[in-house]
């Protein structure tokens, strides 16, 4: 007995050492890019909430490691705890990665990527899960963008320094195919 009780008690310290120290947003500072603890002035590892303690509703969350943020979740104001939005933070640096948005039902809504000076690369829109709207980027600007209904594609563009150039593809909603072609965001005849 006297061995299964030190065993019990050693197995929950080595779990509760690797758990995440949890803070109230008020309980830090920020000073050149960095997050501390108020209590010891040490770069803060783990996760601040803030919350709204009359409904005891989390309105939102903060991760960080050795004082960097790395990830921000919103959540909506319902009795459900159900994510609005999530944040990741590329390793080491204060520019989003990635940006996600979520409907009430907790399915994703949109996702949209960024490089490390916080330029779009990838926007991605959803309706019920199913991808409806996807462009990609390249320096910011727009390079590629399709649309979709039903998972058929009904639109879709070639982008050179953000202006059309290319083909550029759709649809009609009398269910006609119709196809145009831009150079340097101009409309030419072929």
């Amino acid at each position: 007995m006297k061995k299964s009780t030190i065993l019990y008690l050693l197995l929950m310290l080595t779990i509760c050492s690797y758990g995440q120290e949890r803070v109230k947003s008020y309980q830090l500072y920020s000073k050149k890019g960095l997050t501390y603890k108020k209590t010891d002035n040490t770069l803060f590892n783990g996760i601040s909430e803030f919350k709204r303690e009359r409904k005891n509703h989390i309105v939102f969350e903060e991760y960080y490691h050795n004082g960097i943020k790395t990830k921000y979740i919103e959540y909506y104001n319902t009795d459900e705890v159900i994510v609005c939005k999530e944040i990741i933070y590329h390793e080491n640096s204060p520019e989003k990665k990635k940006f996600t948005k979520f409907s009430l039902d907790g399915k994703r809504r949109s996702l949209t990527y960024y490089d490390l000076n916080g330029k779009k690369e990838l926007e991605e829109t959803y309706r019920h899960d199913i991808l409806t709207y996807r462009c990609e980027y390249l320096n910011g600007k727009r390079k590629f963008e399709e649309a979709y209904k039903n998972d058929v594609l009904v639109y879709s563009c070639e982008y050179l320094n953000g202006k059309k150039h290319g083909k550029k593809f759709c649809i009609t909603k009398k269910h006609e195919s119709h196809t145009e072609f831009y150079e340097n965001g101009k409309k030419v005849s072929r």
